[in-house]
């Protein structure tokens, strides 16, 4: 996840690399996009560049018939700092961003979904950022919820266990240690740790072919699908005049 980072979301470097919008929108109607923590963090609390980044990859996506997935971890870590904080106003807004989503309980979506009746309201699925600026409307997405099961557990513990092997022999003395803890500190040559490796296990798990997120290290583990970063994304929009 990494978004918040001392109250301020974390932004990657500059790039010069940043892909086209077009892959956006050919992600195609057969595409399942995995949505890290960290991007509904910037939908939610920004700041505005970033959230209107997310919002309209969602959109394009969307447009494109994809669907739009999150591991049931997110629940946890969206909740978390407001409840530690509490500001219930923040955990609400979490709440209802998750609540229009449904458990999935198969491995995969089938190849060609037959798709409910969308019974949300259009204000419901496009709210203001802020009250300061009500025009500005973000599109928020419905979510498959894919809950941590054995097959995403031994997934978890595979993308870990490549993620330390690729960090040997220079912190060999923390790969031998062993246990979740030695596991969850940031898994070191890639940069993963135990709920980076649980989201792209989810990924992989529930077919997805992309993902969105704002952590460089996901683009560098070998088994990660195809990455989106909000930073990119960001950047495109802007040289696109969006």
């Amino acid at each position: 996840m990494r978004a918040r980072n001392n109250g301020k979301p974390r932004q990657a470097e500059f790039f010069s690399d940043a892909p086209p919008l077009d892959e956006i929108r050919a992600l195609g109607k057969n595409a399942l996009v995995l949505i890290d923590s960290s991007a509904l963090v910037y939908l939610v609390e920004g700041p505005r560049e970033f959230a209107s980044a997310v919002s309209r990859f969602l959109e394009m996506a969307a447009e494109s018939g994809a669907r739009f997935a999150v591991s049931s971890l997110a629940f946890v870590e969206l909740l978390e700092a407001p409840l530690r904080r509490g500001d219930e106003a923040l955990a609400a807004e979490y709440r209802r961003l998750l609540s229009n989503s449904s458990l999935r309980e198969e491995r995969s979506l089938p190849e060609d979904p037959s798709r409910p009746e969308d019974r949300s309201r259009p204000e419901d699925r496009a709210r203001p950022l802020d009250r300061e600026r009500p025009e500005e409307c973000l599109f928020f997405p419905e979510l498959a919820v894919f809950p941590l099961d054995a097959a995403i557990g031994e997934e978890t513990a595979l993308l870990l266990s490549l993620a330390r092997r690729a960090s040997a022999p220079h912190n060999a003395f923390k790969a031998n240690s062993g246990g979740v803890g030695a596991a969850s500190t940031q898994a070191l040559g890639l940069g993963l740790g135990l709920g980076d490796a649980i989201h792209i296990a989810t990924a992989r798990v529930s077919g997805a072919s992309a993902v969105l997120t704002n952590d460089e290290a996901w683009k560098r583990h070998p088994l990660c699908p195809k990455v989106f970063l909000v930073s990119e994304i960001a950047f495109a929009l802007r040289e696109d005049g969006e």
